[in-house]
């Protein structure tokens, strides 16, 4: 059975699926809700584009994003993303990591893109 464990999550917006923003928005909030209560975790979340703003103060997710974080859960936040939107004094949580840093853990770990 395949396991959380060596997985690498991938967030390309500040929601789950396509259509009304509303609700993709929503399902990523049940999302890591639930994600954040599962024993086993993924190794890894990674945070493109839009999805860097998912770690802000205003962030709805970002108390779930904090438990996965202090539970092991490496949150990786793309420099670019980071430094496009300027957001990088505004984080509340994860590590800024260069695309160098990014393909080493696809190279490591299966990925899943949200």
């Amino acid at each position: 059975m395949a396991s959380f464990a060596d997985k690498m999550l991938i967030f390309k917006s500040e929601g789950i699926g396509e259509g009304d923003p509303g609700l993709a928005r929503k399902m990523m909030k049940g999302f890591l809700k639930m994600l954040s209560k599962e024993t086993v975790k993924p190794k890894s979340i990674f945070f493109l584009g839009e999805s860097v703003r998912l770690l802000l103060k205003e962030s709805q997710v970002l108390e779930y994003l904090q438990a996965l974080e202090q539970e092991g859960v490496d949150l990786l936040v793309c420099r670019a993303a980071v430094e496009w939107y300027d957001l990088e004094q505004k984080l509340q949580a994860g590590r800024v990591i260069s695309t160098g840093h990014w393909l080493k853990y696809m190279q490591e770990y299966e990925t899943i893109t949200l």
